[in-house]
């Protein structure tokens, strides 16, 4: 049994056009591995960087480190800190091209799910719950855990090819819609009522 996302809430969040933007939400910790994506963001050519931003969204111990190694690769990252409203959170995903999820590990990726429904282009690691529900090049890509080459190529690829962006941001969205609450609440009745029969 899983957890679900809200898409009449999402819904309701107005937002303006996409931007060029790669961005991250998460708790700024270890197992979350943002410095991989710092990394892999300054592989990418200075055209490419000038064009897209990186916005990390999240609050940590991490934090410090992960400022260093943005000055230190001479990266523009933009540390928004913790947001505090689900709302401002999800219109920041409305708003993004991109969302790169480089985790160790996650449960289901709650945070990917809503990300899809907001029609960003998803990048994720082959973690527990992403790599169930991403198709690679159909919804979504997906790296192996770890790779920063393999994370750097990912965000090569989403950047420049647009029939590849496009067509992941409209098909990640179909498959974020299974995972509405209304329909995930309905599969557990139907699994308690197979059970109490």
């Amino acid at each position: 049994l899983q957890s679900g996302i809200d898409t009449k809430f999402i819904d309701r969040i107005k937002a303006s056009k996409k931007d060029k933007r790669i961005l991250f939400v998460n708790r700024l910790a270890p197992q979350k591995n943002a410095d991989m994506l710092i990394r892999a963001y300054a592989k990418l050519d200075k055209t490419v960087r000038d064009e897209y931003e990186l916005w990390i969204v999240g609050e940590g111990g991490e934090r410090k480190n992960l400022e260093n190694l943005a000055e230190r690769l001479k990266v523009n990252a933009i540390f928004t800190g913790f947001i505090k409203k689900d709302e401002d959170v999800l219109r920041l995903m409305k708003k993004s091209e991109i969302f790169v999820l480089p985790s160790r590990r996650e449960s289901l990726g709650l945070s990917v799910l809503e990300a899809m429904y907001c029609r960003c282009a998803v990048i994720s690691t082959a973690c527990d719950g992403p790599r169930d529900y991403i198709m690679p090049g159909n919804n979504g890509l997906l790296t192996e855990i770890g790779s920063e080459a393999q994370m750097t190529k990912a965000l090569e690829r989403v950047t420049s090819e647009s029939a590849l962006r496009k067509r992941v941001q409209k098909n990640a969205r179909i498959t974020a819609k299974a995972f509405d609450w209304d329909i995930v609440v309905s599969q557990i009745a139907k699994v308690y009522d197979e059970v109490l029969k």
